[in-house]
């Protein structure tokens, strides 16, 4: 039998010291994410996190199906291809500001380069790192001029992985709006508020209008107002969230709530409620006890 050894942990003070494409990234205070291709000095993806920079990869390896079914379809994100064909139609779909890559040099219509550093990744390995910006990025909602109606999840990851689609124009549903949609002219979206279970935004709209929202579609916990009012949600760009939006200005929440949740913290009290009580009410029968006993 192999002896088990016990080792002390070593220096983890470095594991999270900000690198020079953190530095640069954390000066800009828009709304965005990131997408990590080749980080030499990031030790995983879940790492820009400790840092409250958003990676469009994801933080997990278990994610919600209908983004890893995105993910998988064509490589992360589902840029493999369609990067290697000068394609940024999927990361502009989902709010990516930033590439970081260790190859430089890849400057061009789609791409610029905002940021070079060079460190020491926690394994110890010195590298370069480079942070492209996309030129064409785009917000975290917007409003766009039209919709197409496709049939089935895997047509809609085959026309988002088409060139010749526009994200910042044409939102793809699965299933019709319920109203028609006038083109976005003069429409404006501006986000007041965003936490991982609540977003907040002002909007004006200059007719009935399709607003595209770049968070995640989950129907089991995520609900939508309008000035207070529900409002449907619908899946768009296979993953992603619109709503109609009627002419004038109105205030848009979005909240997220999971029943089970709820349903599993009222019994955690409860339960915890009567073990309190009958915890107390040992105590009092105890001290009942005793003056008897004496």
């Amino acid at each position: 039998m192999k002896q088990a050894h016990y080792q002390e942990p070593g220096d983890t003070s470095r594991l999270f010291a900000p690198t020079g494409t953190v530095d640069f990234l954390k000066k800009d205070t828009d709304l965005f994410r990131i997408l990590p291709l080749s980080a030499p000095l990031a030790p995983s993806p879940n790492w820009w996190a400790y840092f409250k920079l958003e990676n469009a990869y994801g933080y997990h390896p278990a994610k919600l199906k209908v983004y890893q079914d995105m993910l998988d379809e064509e490589g992360p994100l589902g840029l493999a291809k369609p990067l290697q064909r000068g394609n940024f139609n999927l990361p502009r779909a989902a709010n990516v500001k930033y590439l970081i890559l260790s190859q430089p040099g890849l400057d061009g219509p789609d791409l610029t380069t905002v940021n070079t550093t060079q460190g020491s990744a926690p394994t110890g390995q010195v590298a370069n790192e480079t942070t492209y910006r996309l030129n064409r990025a785009l917000p975290r909602a917007f409003f766009v001029d039209r919709y197409r109606v496709l049939s089935d999840p895997k047509s809609v990851l085959a026309a988002m992985a088409d060139a010749r689609w526009d994200p910042a124009a044409e939102a793809l549903l699965l299933e019709e709006p319920g109203s028609a949609i006038q083109p976005a002219g003069g429409a404006t979206v501006r986000i007041t508020g965003h936490q991982p279970h609540h977003v907040k935004a002002e909007i004006e709209a200059t007719g009935n209008q399709l607003l595209y929202i770049s968070e995640v579609w989950y129907p089991n916990g995520w609900t939508a107002r309008l000035d207070g009012q529900p409002v449907k949600v619908l899946r768009a760009n296979h993953a992603f969230r619109a709503i109609v939006v009627p002419p004038g200005r109105h205030q848009l929440t979005m909240d997220f709530s999971d029943p089970a949740y709820a349903t599993g913290r009222t019994i955690s009290m409860l339960s915890y409620g009567l073990i309190v009580v009958a915890f107390l009410g040992g105590l009092v029968l105890e001290r009942r006890r005793r003056p008897e006993a004496a």
